[in-house]
């Protein structure tokens, strides 16, 4: 590894976030803060290789995407705006790319998964990591069954207030019923 040029108290990113207040702040994350988060992140993987980048940069999630993925050697994804957009066309994506890792809200892999229930011709996906957080989650008939279609995938639900930079993490595996 390279040498180290910073100070580990050092700023690495300033995020906006109303937390758990509701009032929107301003919280400094460290140089040592976002090194324990991708090291954290990087000792769960089930050892997938490709991801995508789908947060918008000014979500600290892109920041996991980025250098969870990179840190380890990894390929990174990189969808056009109709593809963030579009679930049908990121799914092709992610069927022709063989993207293992996703990052999303709950919100979104809903969207994901009824997307790909209404497909007569269902792509078959890759997905063994499925990283959540940003709202609860709950189950959907449709996303059971996308998830019986993979290949024995995890799906993560995290929860990590900005403000003390800790997560709790319920890792989900087996039959999705």
């Amino acid at each position: 590894a390279p040498p180290r040029h910073h100070h580990p108290a050092q700023a690495a990113y300033i995020v906006y976030t109303s937390g758990s207040t509701g009032t929107p702040k301003a919280i400094t994350v460290t140089a040592t803060t976002l090194e324990n988060v991708v090291e954290w992140q990087l000792a769960r993987r089930s050892g997938s290789q490709t991801g995508v980048q789908l947060a918008s940069i000014g979500f600290d999630v892109s920041l996991l995407e980025f250098f969870v993925t990179l840190s380890d050697g990894g390929r990174l994804v990189l969808p056009d705006e109709d593809q963030r957009r579009d679930p049908d066309l990121l799914l092709d994506l992610l069927a022709d790319k063989r993207v293992e890792r996703l990052y999303s809200t709950p919100a979104f892999l809903h969207q994901l998964a009824y997307a790909w229930a209404q497909r007569e011709q269902r792509p078959a996906l890759s997905l063994r990591e499925i990283l959540l957080s940003g709202e609860v989650l709950r189950l959907s008939d449709e996303l059971h069954e996308l998830l019986r279609h993979l290949d024995n995938p995890t799906l993560e639900n995290q929860y990590g207030p900005s403000e003390t930079h800790e997560a709790t993490a319920n890792l989900l595996t087996g039959d999705p019923h």
